[in-house]
């Protein structure tokens, strides 16, 4: 739906996010909603126009496609995939030969992986079960050798208590001798607050599309989360410019307080490794791999 953003109730603050869709806004993007310009629709970053923009700029890449796909040799499947999105590591595991459960809560995502299983043969295509579900209220049947939560999505869960349930859900979907591979992404204050009100240009993708994405982070120490913003817009083929805002948090979360939720639900970690370095100096994070069994 079509509508315009909301001013801030003090423009002065810009400290202050803008409610937004369950969101937040912040900075320029604030600056930009309280412009009440025409055309302009709001959302989550996994909804309408930013799920397909989502979908185009990590739809390539595979930093974990392989330590998956060696963890789905070595314990099997079934596969049941959280937070799967528009099936980066879905389709990899599934023309692996692995029979996989794509579990998302968002019901775009999802139409994008049914739409990325259309160019994939049959067999494969057949392979893959989209479910749209929470990964904190599960009710699947039938029991999964391996499960795994990709792209540090585990850091969108941003609640202790929903974490832990989360954790609890997933290990009533494992086989008793099964696995939860999940990656989270390991930072520090410095790198935070360099990224704070960086603002990047994504250019269009495309040779024919006219079109630009703004992204920009800001990390509120006092909730442990990072807000990251979107602005978007499209020039359709008859000139018409559309606006699109989005946002999505993200919690700071360290392995630590993930060890402790996962003994709460019932899980030991077997091995952690590191499976991207992002920066350098004291700014650098990382991402680093889970591998948890029951305890």
């Amino acid at each position: 739906m079509s509508t315009a953003i909301p001013r801030s109730a003090d423009p002065a603050a810009p400290s202050v996010p803008e409610s937004i869709a369950g969101e937040r806004l912040f900075g320029v993007f604030e600056a930009i909603g309280g412009l009440d310009l025409p055309a302009t629709t709001a959302g989550g970053l996994y909804e309408g126009f930013h799920a397909g923009f989502y979908d185009l700029i990590t739809g390539d890449d595979a930093y974990d496609v392989p330590a998956y796909l060696a963890h789905a040799a070595k314990y099997g499947g079934p596969v049941l995939e959280l937070a799967c999105g528009s099936g980066r590591v879905t389709v990899p595991l599934a023309q692996a030969g692995y029979d996989v459960t794509a579990v998302d809560l968002a019901p775009d995502m999802l139409r994008a992986l049914r739409r990325r299983l259309l160019d994939e043969p049959r067999d494969v295509a057949l392979r893959v079960t989209p479910v749209l579900g929470d990964l904190r209220e599960l009710a699947l049947h039938a029991p999964h050798r391996l499960a795994i939560i990709g792209a540090v999505s585990i850091c969108l869960i941003r609640e202790h208590a929903d974490r832990v349930r989360a954790f609890k859900s997933i290990r009533q979907a494992l086989e008793a001798d099964g696995r939860l591979c999940f990656d989270f992404l390991a930072t520090n204050e410095i790198a935070l607050r360099a990224q704070d009100d960086q603002i990047a240009c994504v250019p269009a993708l495309g040779p024919r599309s006219k079109r630009f994405t703004l992204m920009g982070r800001r990390w509120v120490p006092e909730e442990n989360l990072q807000i990251v913003n979107f602005y978007s817009e499209d020039v359709d083929a008859l000139g018409r410019t559309h606006r699109y805002v989005s946002s999505t948090q993200k919690a700071i979360v360290t392995e630590e307080e993930l060890r402790s939720q996962l003994d709460e639900a019932g899980f030991a970690v077997e091995s952690v490794t590191e499976s991207a370095r992002l920066g350098e100096g004291a700014a650098a994070e990382t991402i680093r791999l889970l591998v948890c069994c029951r305890a």
